[in-house]
């Protein structure tokens, strides 16, 4: 005797997959958007639902606001979230900017939403963001708008890259990895900004090596002294690197000091940062456009103030340049780096600066490596 068929009727089979296809769409966009709890770094607690589609930069996307973390992030993906950016890297940073128009041509149409105090607050609502992005610093600055587009309906989460401590900076990148959905590629981001600074912070945490009297100074005019930095920027990273800063009391954030301040400090090494400031045609030139032989041209300029030849920086050659752009920023390890090979050129004999940074633009930053980032005398 035959036993009976069990086969299913195709209509039902079809139907049934269809329903078992639909479903598991259902769970994987569940799973992709999903109502997450997250904690911005002026410890805000907040429900997004992550990964978000659409992002606003509004504030500091040159100096701070992760313009580059999302690029480290998503790769060519990024420049689909930013549906609107303030006008900081156009402004303040247009190498950078350049550079990645050249790779990615879409940003030219991104809109210009305006950054504190004159926010386009009615261009971000008009833009429906899922999310708006700005620093703690710029939130402070334009609180007032940020908080009427909260209320809004538009999440505002802030980000910290000025503190320039390594727990703020992993607690930043991961926080935007959890926003735009790539914790994975976050936390590669967070291992190797981590290594780098350990290959500075491990070393001289075991070293007793004397600190040696820092200036730093914005190269902007080798006639005028411009600021100097205390509690901000470059000021937060000279201690870190094993440097004595001499501004540290002296300025709050930043500010000039005088001339006669500098020469009885009689700095032991001096550094002065650049970028591309047309506005400014003796200014210290560094980033993706310039070559070594014009930056230490420019750099060389700084050394002929009255008095400076007396200093024991420049009568030991201990006179650098570096990147503006290179504090408050997922790539301020090669800051720290430089510095530490400066203080320290016997301790740190056999790091190379350089070789990180590149390797960093190779896996993280979307355009090729290029230009003069840092220079001395040599």
């Amino acid at each position: 005797m035959m036993k009976k068929s069990t086969l299913v009727p195709m209509g039902l089979f079809v139907l049934a997959l269809g329903s078992f296809l639909i479903a598991e769409l259902l769970i994987g966009s569940e799973a992709l958007a999903r109502k997450t709890a997250v904690t911005d770094l002026a410890g805000r607690k907040m429900t997004l639902d992550v990964p978000v589609d659409s992002i606003v930069l509004a504030g500091g996307s040159g100096s701070g606001n992760p313009f580059y973390t999302l690029f480290a992030l998503l790769g060519d993906d990024a420049p689909r979230m930013i549906v609107g950016m303030d006008p900081g890297l156009k402004k303040n940073r247009h190498w950078f900017w350049e550079k990645y128009l050249k790779r990615y041509p879409e940003l030219k149409d991104v809109p210009d939403v305006g950054a504190p105090p004159e926010v386009n607050m009615e261009k971000i609502i008009s833009l429906k963001p899922d999310v708006i992005m700005v620093s703690t610093s710029t939130y402070k600055s334009g609180k007032d708008a940020f908080q009427t587009l909260e209320k809004a309906g538009i999440p505002v989460v802030l980000n910290d890259y000025h503190t320039e401590t390594l727990d703020t900076h992993i607690r930043s990148m991961k926080l935007v990895g959890d926003i735009v959905g790539r914790p994975k590629r976050a936390q590669e981001l967070i291992d190797f900004y981590r290594k780098q600074c350990a290959l500075v912070e491990d070393r001289l945490s075991k070293s007793s090596i004397p600190k040696p009297r820092t200036y730093v100074e914005l190269g902007q005019d080798p006639k005028e002294y411009r600021n100097t930095y205390g509690n901000s920027m470059w000021g937060l990273l000279i201690p870190r690197a094993g440097g004595r800063n001499i501004a540290q009391g002296v300025v709050g954030d930043y500010a000039p000091v005088s001339p006669e301040f500098v020469l009885k400090c009689n700095p032991q090494v001096v550094v002065f940062t650049g970028a591309n400031w047309p506005a400014r045609p003796d200014s210290l030139q560094l980033g993706y456009f310039t070559d070594q032989t014009e930056a230490r041209r420019r750099l060389e300029k700084f050394l002929s103030r009255p008095g400076w030849a007396e200093l024991e920086a420049v009568r030991n050659g201990r006179v650098y340049g570096i990147h503006h752009g290179l504090a408050r920023e997922i790539w301020d390890f090669y800051s720290l780096q430089c510095f530490a090979k400066w203080f320290h050129p016997e301790l740190f004999d056999d790091l190379n600066p350089l070789d990180c940074f590149k390797e960093f633009h190779e896996k993280f930053l979307g355009v090729d490596f290029s230009g003069t980032w840092a220079v001395d005398l040599n």
